[in-house]
């Protein structure tokens, strides 16, 4: 299921969208200088801006147990999405409250 975004929410994800897809394109042209730098700060902060929103209004994000493990902190924290997979998680999870939820044993 979608999670309904409020218009603050959409500006967020449409910001973060957009520098994601810089990011990537940089990326793939192994482009690492101060402007990627930059975009995933940004990027960064927008996404947990995003992520507190949406914890605040019953819809916290969920991400897979080893997202978690390989950032080495919670989601809650701010450096947490300052990083192209977990960003793309948050993205996934708007789109699908079950996209990240791990197996069941």
């Amino acid at each position: 299921m979608e999670v309904e975004l409020t218009e603050n929410e959409k500006i967020l994800q449409k910001k973060i969208c957009d520098r994601l897809k810089k990011i990537n394109d940089m990326l793939e042209n192994y482009i690492i200088e101060d402007e990627a730098k930059k975009l995933i700060e940004d990027m960064g902060n927008d996404a947990h801006e995003l992520h507190m929103s949406l914890s605040k209004r019953g819809h916290k994000p969920v991400h897979h147990t080893y997202m978690k493990k390989n950032r080495e902190m919670e989601e809650d924290e701010p450096d947490f999405y300052k990083h192209v997979h977990p960003v793309e998680d948050l993205l996934k999870y708007i789109n699908d409250e079950n996209a990240n939820k791990d197996p069941q044993d």
